[in-house]
């Protein structure tokens, strides 16, 4: 109905960050003495970190974007005027499969967190996972909130 779909507004979050299960990227570099195979060493595992990043940073908008397409406002939390904000823990396996879905942050409403995890659902399978990620299994957080206008 036109009063729903102007009340409905996914609001994306930025604070979208994923991370491989088991080690997340990090880059660390270290001064080292001029030895050129040790520093030569550091470079590469230093640009495998950032390919790691990179590939996070490209994949997680596109299971985010996914995710928020699938969301629907339950009419009755529309009718009883509920808003709040679900986080969403999710596994992703290698070839987009989803493994694991857990809310990691409730609202304090069971309605809201019931049509996050239910649009989490219906968004699976999701992309692929790169290459660069290096890994069977990705986890990311995503924020759900729902507003009404």
């Amino acid at each position: 109905s036109k009063a729903q779909s102007s009340a409905l507004k996914p609001i994306a979050d930025s604070d979208n960050a994923g991370s491989k299960s088991g080690s997340p990227a990090k880059a660390s570099v270290e001064t080292v003495a001029a030895d050129p195979e040790i520093n030569a060493d550091i470079e590469d595992e230093v640009d495998f970190s950032i390919t790691e990043a990179l590939a996070m940073r490209d994949y997680t908008p596109l299971v985010v974007q996914k995710i928020y397409k699938k969301i629907s406002y339950p009419s009755r939390a529309i009718d009883r005027g509920l808003e709040g904000t679900v986080r969403m823990s999710i596994v992703v396996s290698k070839s987009g499969t989803l493994e694991k879905v857990t809310v990691a942050q409730k609202s304090r409403h069971s309605i809201l967190n019931k049509a996050a995890i239910k649009a989490t659902e219906r968004a699976a399978p999701f992309p692929e996972l790169p290459a660069a990620l290096n890994t069977d299994h990705f986890e990311i957080t995503v924020p759900i909130t729902f507003k009404l206008k």
